[in-house]
C-alpha cells in the first residue's frame, strides 16, 4: 500500500498546509504467521528470515519505519469480501492435528491448524496498513505486510496460492 501524495490539513484560519507523513514505511509483522503450512515450493520461515535480515541490517531501527501492532480481522468483516463457504472451509482446519496438513483446493493451497489464525492476522494487517496509509493526517507513506498466507490470490469463493 502506498500513498505518494501528502495530505492537506485545514488549519483553524481556513488556510491549507501540506503535512508530511510521520513515517516512510510501516512494516506489519507478527511472529505467529510462521506457523502457517508451506507447500513444496516455499520455505515456511521466509517471513521470519526476512524480518531477521531487516533487524540484522538495522533497518528496523530507523526513525522512518514504524512497526505497528495489529490484530486478527473480524470474521464478519471477511464475509463482506469472501463467501461464508470459503471462510468455513479455511476455519475448519483448526480441528487438524498439530503436524497434519490438508489440501483445500489444489496442491498449492494447503492449510494446517494454524492457517485460520494466520489468515485472520494477514487480513488484519492489510486492513490496518490501508487505514494507516490513507489516514488524514497521513501517518505513513507506504506499508508492507510481511505475512503468511498472502491472500492476494484469493477470490470470493476460492483460495489460491495460500
Amino acid at each position: 500500500v502506498k500513498n505518494s501524495e501528502n495530505h492537506k490539513v485545514e488549519e483553524t484560519d481556513g488556510a491549507q498546509v501540506e503535512e508530511e507523513a510521520k513515517y516512510e514505511l510501516s512494516l506489519y509483522y507478527n511472529d505467529r504467521v510462521k506457523q502457517h503450512a508451506q507447500n513444496f515450493e516455499e520455505i515456511q520461515s521466509r517471513c521470519e528470515l526476512i524480518y531477521e535480515e531487516l533487524e540484522k541490517q538495522r533497518i528496523l531501527k530507523s526513525d522512518k519505519i514504524s512497526l505497528p501492532s495489529f490484530s486478527e480481522i473480524d470474521l464478519e468483516f471477511l464475509q463482506k469480501v469472501h463467501s461464508k463457504c470459503l471462510i468455513e472451509k479455511i476455519m475448519s482446519s483448526e480441528k487438524l492435528e498439530e503436524d497434519e496438513i490438508e489440501y483445500i483446493f489444489d496442491k498449492e493451497c494447503i492449510q494446517n491448524r494454524f492457517t485460520p489464525e494466520c489468515s485472520k492476522l494477514a487480513a488484519g494487517s492489510a486492513l490496518e496498513a490501508m487505514k494507516d496509509v490513507l489516514s488524514s493526517p497521513c501517518a505513513v507513506k507506504s506499508a508492507f505486510c510481511l505475512v503468511r498466507p498472502p491472500g492476494h490470490h484469493a477470490s470470493t469463493n476460492y483460495s489460491n496460492g495460500t
